[in-house]
């Protein structure tokens, strides 16, 4: 479930509608349920916004993924993510400050749906009166096996 001042992307509400996200998705929603409960007065986008965005805004994205092969038929995902912050008035650094804190300062684990992403680094910076928290996230799949000779063994097993 989204909170109500989330912008997401069409491809991204396409796939919410059909019951499709990944793994990704379920940490870019995680982030910014996330956000939203720390700055409720403050609009969250999901990816990028041609236009018409408003101010003070925050937003949510991934620059980066890596997915390990673990025993049996886990995967550890790793995902880097960058939380944006964009002030009202960019020349209020204070204020720019503290939500930068706040948000790092609160950002341990996250989760979606049955999905739990753990953070293990972040960072922050302010760059040109813009906030920045960069941080990566781990997270564990099971991975169901889709080959038809595991297909043809599960039913047979189920009869």
């Amino acid at each position: 479930m989204l909170n109500e001042n989330i912008i997401i992307g069409q491809a991204l509400n396409e796939r919410i509608k059909s019951g499709k996200t990944t793994l990704l998705d379920n940490l870019l929603i995680a982030l910014a349920n996330f956000t939203t409960g720390l700055f409720p007065d403050i609009t969250t986008y999901i990816g990028a916004q041609s236009q018409g965005a408003e101010t003070p805004s925050i937003w949510i994205d991934c620059y980066d993924l890596n997915t390990q092969r673990k025993l049996g038929s886990t995967d550890r995902h790793d995902f880097g993510a960058e939380i944006t912050y964009w002030p009202e008035d960019q020349a209020a650094n204070t204020e720019i400050t503290n939500v930068v804190f706040m948000i790092a300062d609160s950002l341990n684990t996250v989760s979606h749906t049955e999905n739990i992403f753990t953070c293990y680094t972040k960072e922050s910076d302010i760059t040109d009166n813009v906030g920045h928290v960069v941080c990566n996230f781990y997270a564990y799949q099971q991975t169901i096996a889709d080959d038809p000779l595991i297909r043809i063994a599960d039913k047979e097993l189920n009869t």
